[in-house]
């Protein structure tokens, strides 16, 4: 059995997910090993990838797509597991027992850590990341007490720390609203911050998905 599915970080789990969504496995069930169990995770990935089916072959991927049959994908990272499916028919051997939703109309989300969660979607036929609710406020409330500090290299150190986030799209929008909001909060404590003064990164760099 290939080991293709176990993903060698979070960003790389989300970047495959991203791919995979754009390619049309629009059908998604996450879930979460236990984490004092990591020694059966061998074990669980076997059983969920015989349940459905997913050591496949690119070419054996594409005659089932050709035949309007559904494609299932198996990923994990650490303890977050995510099944994804395509449109089409289901193979007869498969047995479809877990919830699966569409992300046409539910944005996925895939939590990290206990700090740290993603929203990923489809907006306007393309799919994009943003920090979920929670993530994001945790930045915001983190931002307004360095803004205390009055000091601009603790404002601008905190704000650096956001730029570890993978610069998707949807994360790119929430980046420039927190900009502006710690601006705004250094002004209140009559500090002059300009938006120009803080490292702002842009662009994604493709990182690589699998373990060796």
């Amino acid at each position: 059995m290939s080991t293709r599915y176990v993903c060698a970080s979070w960003q790389g789990l989300l970047q495959q997910l991203v791919y995979l969504i754009g390619r049309g496995y629009f059908f998604y069930h996450v879930t979460y090993l236990p984490v004092n169990k990591k020694e059966k995770y061998s074990q669980i990935d076997a059983k969920l990838i015989g349940k459905y089916k997913t050591d496949k072959t690119k070419w054996q991927r594409s005659r089932l797509k050709a035949k309007g049959v559904a494609n299932f994908y198996y990923l994990r990272w650490k303890h977050v597991a995510v099944i994804l499916h395509t449109l089409g028919e289901q193979e007869d051997e498969i047995i479809y027992d877990d919830k699966f939703l569409d992300i046409r109309k539910n944005p996925l989300l895939l939590k990290i850590s206990e700090l740290v969660a993603f929203n990923i979607q489809i907006v306007d036929r393309r799919v994009t990341v943003k920090l979920a609710k929670d993530t994001y406020e945790g930045l915001r409330i983190e931002l307004h007490q360095v803004a205390k500090t009055k000091s601009k290299e603790k404002m601008a150190k905190a704000f650096d720390r956001i730029n570890g986030f993978p610069a998707w799209a949807g994360i790119i929008v929430q980046k420039r609203r927190l900009a502006w909001y710690l601006c705004e909060q250094a002004k209140k404590h009559n500090i002059q911050l300009d938006q120009s003064e803080l490292r702002f990164v842009d662009q994604r760099k493709p990182v690589k998905v699998f373990q060796e």
